[in-house]
């Protein structure tokens, strides 16, 4: 495991830094040293070393497995997905990557990786990209009993992911035609699958052989479904129903509202359009309501930030213009802009703003980014050390922005200092956090909404 966490490795590292500063690092081979409190790491190996070996002689365990045959991988992966762990969210990615490595039939790691690469994807190539990834780690899912919750899970991802497409899509985008087809293809795609669970559900033998699985997903299901035929009246004007979709009285005298479900079920009231004025700034009000609760789930917040499906609460004008009453009179619209107002405050105050995807996404470098890169500077660490002559004359940028990048790289290495933070460290830089002056960074989960995983 990395050295620098917990209680081992130098002080001077940042807790965001998966860059080992002392001790050994196990997943690079090192196997001395003292790298840190990996106690429960270790007893979490100890106990899938012994899971896999007992799998050798009762099948009903190797079928549990999704075809894993390392206990290095299925370790690996069970460390990565616990919530308590000490792991950074560089160091969870690398812990999956190996995961999958070492075992290429380890379908649950492969499922973990992909959400996490996806997990704060919001455009629309990228959600049909998860989307596709999905459809294809679903066919090579071992047909057994001990795969289906595995398979399940796969499934309402795909919904997941299908209904994000739709709804990251402009409205000029969807003025196009073969935009709309693939907008109404990905629609029907998330519906089948949509059919599939709620029917699985639906059956009393498959409730009493899953309960807990039942219980964390049902209601989660019955929401993305609903989302569904929500996405395709606002994007196409065109409505269909499937068939099983339970109303909310019915559904929590049912099953658990988990954190999960009350975030699909803030989507689903977000993107609706069937109503208007206070009626659609009282439905605005109860998805923000929704929020407050599912947001205390950190991964959600996280997911909440950059979903398509909740980008309008971030504009105000835009919910400003769902609560407005046609035709409405002068106070009406004073109403409606009161409403936007505290709509938008309120969901702000609970997610924040969305999240750069990489430090050279901020505002200041996003016009450089690609000029930036092609001169091998890719986040915070290369620019600060990027001399200014350099960027002045290369970019034809002045003093003046020059000095401003310096601030911004040096507040984001500052921030990365506390715990929390993720400042990114190249090899071999082992310097403290600079002074401010002088001086030469992706929704079961994931964006994205990922997920009951």
């Amino acid at each position: 495991m990395p050295s620098t966490q917990a209680n081992g490795g130098s002080a001077a590292a940042d807790a965001g830094d998966s860059t080992p500063a002392a001790g050994p690092d196990v997943l690079a081979g090192d196997p001395g040293g003292s790298g840190g409190d990996w106690t429960t790491e270790l007893r979490t190996a100890a106990a899938t070393f012994t899971l896999l070996a007992l799998s050798k002689r009762y099948d009903h365990l190797k079928a549990g497995l999704c075809g894993a045959t390392d206990w290095r991988s299925v370790a690996l992966q069970v460390i990565a997905a616990d919530p308590a762990s000490q792991l950074t969210t560089k160091d969870k990615h690398a812990v999956l990557v190996h995961a999958v490595a070492d075992d290429r039939g380890n379908k649950a790691a492969e499922l973990a990786l992909l959400n996490d690469c996806y997990r704060t994807a919001s455009s629309s190539s990228d959600l049909s990209d998860f989307a596709a990834k999905l459809e294809e780690l679903l066919k090579k899912l071992p047909d057994n009993e001990g795969a289906l919750p595995l398979s399940l899970r796969s499934r309402f991802n795909m919904i997941v992911a299908y209904v994000n497409y739709a709804a990251s899509l402009t409205p000029a985008q969807l003025g196009e035609a073969d935009t709309q087809r693939a907008a109404d293809c990905a629609l029907r795609k998330a519906k089948k699958q949509a059919k599939f669970l709620l029917r699985f559900w639906s059956q009393d033998a498959n409730q009493n052989k899953f309960p807990a699985l039942y219980q964390s997903m049902y209601a989660a299901v019955n929401f993305a479904a609903e989302a569904i035929g929500v996405e395709r009246y606002r994007s196409l004007h065109k409505r269909f129903s499937i068939h099983g979709v339970l109303n909310d009285s019915e559904l929590q005298s049912r099953v658990n509202m988990t954190l999960l479900a009350r975030y699909e079920h803030a989507c689903v009231l977000t993107r609706g359009r069937q109503k208007q004025g206070t009626d659609k700034a009282e439905e605005y009000g109860e998805a923000v309501a929704e929020l407050a609760i599912a947001v205390a789930d950190p991964a959600i917040l996280m997911m909440a930030r950059t979903d398509p499906s909740l980008a309008e609460l971030h504009d105000v004008d835009q919910v400003r213009q769902a609560c407005a009453a046609p035709n409405g009179t002068r106070r009406q619209r004073e109403d409606a802009a009161a409403n936007a107002f505290e709509v938008a405050a309120r969901f702000k105050d609970l997610v924040g703003e969305p999240v750069p995807a990489d430090f050279l996404s901020l505002s200041p470098f996003a016009a450089y980014r690609d000029a930036l890169a092609l001169r091998g500077i890719h986040d915070a660490a290369r620019l600060w050390r990027t001399p200014g002559p350099r960027l002045r004359s290369e970019l034809s940028i002045t003093r003046g922005e020059v000095a401003r990048w310096r601030e911004v790289t040096s507040l984001h290495r500052m921030a990365g200092a506390y715990p929390g933070g993720e400042r990114e460290r190249e090899p071999g830089d082992t310097s403290g956090v600079p002074a401010p002056q002088g001086g030469p960074r992706l929704r079961l989960g994931g964006a994205q909404r990922a997920h009951v995983a």
